[in-house]
């Protein structure tokens, strides 16, 4: 009989030691992505602090410093209903925590919740003493922190199927008119030239590496393919290839980017084109709600079977996001660009344009799980000579709209989403006239 308690009690300390190694393996996991969470928000890289922590709310909630981090980042999110929920429940845990208390205060003011907010605020002009000495904490929890180099990989695997009206950018219809030749009236434009239709099935993948060391500068890397497939019509099935190298700095506000990236295209199995450009761009919040960028590419397009076609490009432009207070707290941003694309061989320049146009967005958060993107563009081009088949020089406006609704599953690692695109270009010859509608599904899985 002694013997079986004794194999019973024994058998209790075994698992208890089991659920302690357990616990001590999970604690010291969370521990790390909390500080690597801290390291990012302190480099502004509030998105990705904000991906590490989302995932372990459900088990870390009550703990006072990750609920403290993980109220700013809903914070700097301009998520401040929640932001108080989670602060609230930090403060509980460590009534005394001065930032803790300063930032459920920023949030009361942004709620309109002023009776709040003084009371808080009260309390914080009693507690100056005690704040320095946590401001000073707190900078060495920083600079502990700062010490460490994170690294990042990301990526993302993803199936599409759809419907295309129009493959080619064909005319919006088989006659047309040819300028030089208007007395003779529309002419066919035959098979060859004729927009065409058909489904298409498609797939793409990305990784990425992203490297954040102490001096807040940045290295990033990542390669990304995609194959599609039609139905009937593989002449103008399309697979691509790209990689890029760059690096990003923080200075206080300012961020810097610089990238290079090259580009390949296949269509129809046959190598098509070459691009290699030069990106950057310079990000700046200005208050809580917006931030402006300016951003420029410098690009240039060799075409290995058709050099007559190669050519140089250049782009500059700004972007301004602003966070509204509507319902859901929509982001926009509205880009306005211009540049030029130049033909290097001069009995094509006619090919060539300078553009000017603007693009425009906003991304709506329903809740955790649903998200709608909206996105719009307008271009004008207009080509650098004439064509002397036309007699005349091109001038072309292009539009379009994008609107995708998606809904992600297992913490943001599977989203299902449905996109739709709508083309429209008008050009002062009728050839260059065309409407394309894209409707696709897609599964992608994130990680």
């Amino acid at each position: 009989m002694k013997s079986f308690f004794y194999q019973i009690k024994l058998g209790a300390m075994i698992v208890c030691v089991l659920l302690g190694l357990s616990n001590s393996s999970f604690a010291a996991e969370t521990i790390s992505v909390i500080k690597q969470a801290q390291v990012l928000t302190n480099a502004n890289k509030i998105e990705k602090a904000y991906e590490l922590l989302n995932p372990i709310e459900e088990e870390m909630a009550g703990d006072a410093e990750f609920d403290y981090l993980y109220g700013l980042l809903l914070q700097k999110k301009n998520q401040h209903t929640y932001a108080v929920i989670v602060l609230e429940r930090a403060l509980l845990m460590r009534p005394e925590h001065v930032p803790t208390q300063t930032a459920l205060a920023k949030s009361y003011i942004a709620l309109k919740e002023f009776a709040r907010a003084e009371k808080l605020q009260g309390q914080l002009q009693q507690e100056q003493e005690t704040s320095a000495v946590k401001e000073i904490e707190q900078l060495e929890v920083r600079k502990k922190d700062d010490e460490e180099t994170l690294y990042t990989f990301n990526g993302f695997i993803r199936s599409t199927g759809g419907y295309d009206d129009n493959l080619s950018n064909g005319p919006d219809k088989s006659f047309i008119t040819i300028p030089i030749a208007e007395q003779l009236g529309a002419i066919y434009v035959g098979r060859g030239l004729e927009k065409d239709q058909d489904f298409f099935f498609g797939v793409s993948g990305s990784l990425g590496l992203k490297t954040q060391f102490a001096n807040n500068f940045g290295i990033n890397a990542g390669i990304w393919g995609s194959k599609r497939f039609n139905r009937k019509r593989p002449d103008e099935e399309i697979a691509a290839m790209s990689s890029w190298l760059g690096g990003s700095y923080q200075y206080g506000k300012n961020s810097f980017n610089v990238d290079f990236k090259y580009q390949s295209i296949w269509i129809n199995n046959l190598h098509y084109q070459d691009q290699y450009a030069l990106l950057g761009q310079w990000y700046r919040p200005i208050l809580d709600s917006n931030a402006i960028a300016l951003h420029f590419n410098v690009r240039t397009t060799r075409h290995p079977s058709s050099e007559a076609l190669d050519s140089d490009a250049y782009t500059v432009g700004a972007i301004f996001y602003q966070q509204l207070n509507w319902l859901w707290r929509p982001m926009v941003s509205v880009n306005v660009y211009g540049g030029e694309d130049k033909l290097q061989d001069s009995d094509n320049a006619y090919l060539g344009y300078e553009n000017i146009g603007a693009r425009f967005a906003t991304k709506v958060y329903f809740n955790q799980n649903n998200t709608l993107l909206i996105s719009g563009s307008f271009e004008n081009r207009h080509y650098k000579e004439g064509n002397s088949f036309f007699l005349t020089t091109r001038h072309d406006h292009n539009y379009s709209i994008t609107g995708k609704y998606g809904y992600f599953f297992f913490d943001k690692q599977l989203e299902l989403s449905a996109q739709g695109t709508w083309i429209l270009n008008r050009s002062n010859i009728s050839l260059y006239d065309y409407q394309r509608n894209i409707a696709s599904i897609n599964i992608q899985w994130n990680f």
